[in-house]
């Protein structure tokens, strides 16, 4: 299975939370407009198996329109999706969107918006169909 992992937020498979939200038969994770990933969760990935790739978007050709192109062609290629949201990106309603149309399974952890770089994530709700 593939995994999608799309938001503006510092990615550390250290919070069992999140480890916990991984399907049990995930191969691949993709990464979409994540700043940093730690050690840990690379070696957590290479103990398991799960091979980690980093997408990044096309500025040149799409502009400011590149992250949101990205992340919507990641939920078409992915089978499960991990979204981190801060509150107030629109960009969340379209690719929660496009997951309800295509019958994706997913999560949303909500980052607070004031403090994001201070806070944990926590799940705010399941996006399957």
């Amino acid at each position: 299975m593939k995994v999608a992992v799309i938001g503006e937020k510092d990615f550390s498979l250290k919070d069992k939370r999140l480890r916990n939200t991984l399907p049990k038969d995930t191969k691949e994770i993709i990464l979409c407009g994540l700043k940093n990933i730690d050690s840990y969760t690379y070696r957590y990935l290479f103990w398991h198996h799960i091979d980690i790739r980093q997408e990044i978007p096309e500025f040149i050709k799409y502009r400011t329109r590149a992250p949101l192109k990205l992340a919507l062609d990641l939920v078409d290629l992915c089978d499960y999706i991990i979204l981190f949201w801060d509150g107030e990106s629109l960009a969340a309603h379209w690719i929660v969107e496009r997951c309800q149309k295509q019958n994706k399974k997913g999560i949303i952890f909500l980052i607070p918006y004031d403090d994001a770089q201070d806070k944990d994530p926590f799940n705010i709700s399941l996006f399957d169909k």
